[in-house]
């Protein structure tokens, strides 16, 4: 999935996208290895990152950022997803190139864009700052990625990766790579995601950290299945990964039981519970270096247990439906100063 080159140094081209509707400034990526790419500016607090393909810095090497009229700010590797192929360089120099970003799409805007059509733009920014767009077409979507393929005979090179895929001037994805001729993109709202959990917490948590499961990287999901002829217990474990630099172990565990009773005169509803919630650094069905009691949820919708973990004092919340994409997740550090 990558371009090579030879070149003394890792480069980062910006070019300014003016009053055009995006999420932020593309960037133009060249790397010593001999690697190429793109990617996207975007801000943090006083902080200016770079989101791009992993694959396109997977080997350490000296990095600068070129923006527009030749601003050039060092620039180092922050972070890499473990599953995804992403990952945010950050600009230590000071700068002036994240003065401005916007968001990518929403997911009810991804759907409605596409639904009105299936043709699209990628826009390439050149290694001299010139934008390029292609027409392309939507062949597959699913919840993380984008299928397209070229229009006519035009074609997708490897070094096009971290391209975004526009529809009618809002970013719906970021391109991954090329397939069998056919485009890849992470949606936008999938990488969005992704950049929500790379950004860095509050360490004490004091203030309380929160977030929405749907925005976490699902892991996996566990069933288990009892049936004596009579009832049937279903149970299930749902793990996803935390941001970086939460207190807790990395991976949250949802526990979920069904228990369906087999009647043939009576039409019995089944019992449907969330049972219990867990911390741990394993991803194995129902790990709990740390377990946080879920009474109540069911009832109300929320629920709120206190732990003791590295000598501090947790009030743990859980709140939203049953699926747990629905749900959210606070903590709060409430120890006696």
């Amino acid at each position: 999935m990558l371009e090579y080159r030879r070149a003394a140094t890792f480069f980062v081209f910006l070019f300014a996208l003016g009053t055009c509707l995006s999420w932020g400034k593309e960037v133009y990526v060249g790397v010593d290895t001999g690697a190429t790419g793109h990617g996207v500016l975007r801000s943090n607090g006083d902080g200016c990152f770079v989101l791009l393909p992993k694959h396109v810095v997977k080997d350490p090497g000296s990095i600068s950022v070129v923006g527009v009229r030749g601003v050039k700010v060092a620039a180092s590797l922050k972070t890499k997803d473990n599953d995804a192929d992403l990952a945010v360089v950050v600009l230590t120099g000071k700068t002036s190139l994240c003065s401005a970003d916007s968001a990518f799409a929403s997911t009810e805007s991804i759907d409605h864009l596409l639904d009105r059509s299936p043709s699209v733009m990628v826009r390439t920014v050149t290694e001299n700052g010139t934008q390029l767009q292609q027409t392309v077409h939507v062949r597959q979507i699913t919840d993380q990625t984008i299928v397209f393929s070229p229009d006519g005979g035009d074609t997708l090179s490897q070094g096009m990766s971290g391209s975004v895929l526009v529809a009618r001037g809002q970013i719906i994805g970021m391109m991954t790579g090329v397939e069998k001729g056919k485009g890849v993109a992470y949606r936008a709202d999938y990488v969005e995601a992704f950049w929500r959990r790379m950004q860095p917490q509050e360490e004490s948590c004091r203030t309380s950290c929160s977030v929405e499961l749907s925005e976490l990287a699902s892991v996996r999901t566990f069933e288990r299945t009892q049936d004596n002829g009579l009832t049937r217990r279903t149970s299930s474990d749902f793990v996803y990964r935390l941001p970086e630099n939460w207190p807790f172990p990395q991976y949250v565990h949802i526990w979920k039981d069904r228990l369906d009773v087999h009647n043939d005169l009576v039409s019995v509803p089944p019992n449907i519970s969330v049972s219990g919630l867990s911390f741990s650094a394993d991803v194995s069905d129902r790990a709990a270096d740390v377990f946080v009691n879920v009474i109540g949820y069911d009832l109300s919708g929320h629920s709120t247990d206190t732990i003791t973990y590295k000598n501090k004092v947790w009030s743990i919340n859980l709140s939203g439906g049953q699926d747990p994409s629905s749900m959210s997740l606070r903590i709060k550090d409430i120890s006696l100063p």
